[in-house]
Formats: C-alpha cells, structure tokens, sequence
C-alpha cells in the first residue's frame, strides 16, 4: 500500500494517489484483519464456530451471517 503502483497502460505513471494518512489506516486495518482472522480460525479448529462466526463478523461486518445453532 506504501509503494508506487505503476499505470499498467503506462500513460500516467504512479496512480496511488492515497495520502499518507488513508495508507496508514488501511496498513492498521490489514494488520489488525489478518489478526481478527487468525482467531476465528483458531476458534474454527478448537470447534467454538459462535466465537468463529462472531471473529469474522468483525472483518466482514453485519452482512457476514449470524451464527445460529
């Protein structure tokens, strides 16, 4: 997210246009996802799928289904 990310029709050259600031907050909001992640896949292998469900639902929002038994 940091880098130069180069216009594949070469015409304008660097289109990451983001601010220092938007790429820092997506940069903390990967991080922070990927850890979310690993937890509901720990919490999916030790068969606790409500902890599982409600981990995902963090990173994917209210659209994400509900756990129901």
């Amino acid at each position: 997210i940091y880098g130069d990310v180069q216009d594949p029709k070469g015409i304008q050259g660097n289109i990451n246009n983001l601010t220092y600031d938007q790429k820092k907050k997506i940069s903390y909001k990967a991080v922070s996802d990927h850890q979310i992640a690993i937890e509901a896949r720990q919490a999916e292998g030790n068969d606790d799928h409500k902890k599982s469900i409600y981990k995902w639902r963090q990173i994917f929002g209210n659209d994400f289904p509900e756990y129901s038994s």
